[in-house]
């Protein structure tokens, strides 16, 4: 009765493993397609908004932001009055504060925001950072998000590009504005050629 007993025992033992090694090796699985969907889901999410500033309104409204900025024949940045900012650029924000809110719940990576739009984002959030200061004054929420992703922009930046672009000059902010005021749709901006600060 021992030995059978004996038996017994180390055949559930056995089981138990067995049980255990294939819950473990389901787990895994499980959670690698979880990770590949979560992957797949950013992809679209991106893919979408990529979309929305290269075809869809948001390129227009950035085009017509960049023709209120820019003085071409003095080939300089306007100033900008915060007390009556081009309506565009107020677009242009919220955009980027919905894509700070998409990257902040996970629905976009943060690398993959910095390689499609940090060339953009730190030459808008240049020019327009005295308006940002201007109105958190009054609400620290406004524009928070995307206050807050530009930090994470900087860091990755520093990370990738040792802050070749973080802080571009006013002259810079005037060649992106300018390269927008006569880019097509369907052309997202290019990283171009720095001034020597």
């Amino acid at each position: 009765m021992n030995r059978e007993s004996n038996k017994w025992e180390k055949l559930t033992a056995f089981s138990t493993m067995a049980l255990a090694g294939f819950a473990l090796i389901a787990l895994v699985v499980a959670y690698r397609q979880i990770l590949e969907f979560h992957n797949a889901t950013q992809a679209q999410h991106l893919h979408e908004v990529v979309d929305q500033f290269d075809d869809g309104p948001i390129s227009a409204t950035l085009r017509a932001l960049a023709t209120k900025r820019i003085d071409q024949k003095r080939e300089t940045l306007k100033s900008l009055d915060t007390d009556d900012p081009p309506m565009e650029m107020y677009d242009v924000l919220d955009f980027f504060e919905y894509v700070a809110l998409l990257t902040k719940r996970g629905y976009l990576d943060k690398n993959d925001v910095w390689e499609m739009f940090s060339f953009s984002m730190f030459s808008i959030y240049a020019d327009a950072r005295p308006l940002i200061d201007d109105d958190q004054k009054s609400d620290p929420s406004e524009y928070a998000g995307f206050s807050s992703l530009m930090v994470d922009m900087q860091q990755i930046e520093a990370k990738e590009n040792r802050s070749a672009d973080d802080h571009p000059s006013p002259k810079d902010i005037y060649l992106f504005y300018l390269g927008q005021a006569g880019a097509k749709a369907g052309s997202l901006p290019t990283r171009g050629p720095r001034t020597k600060k």
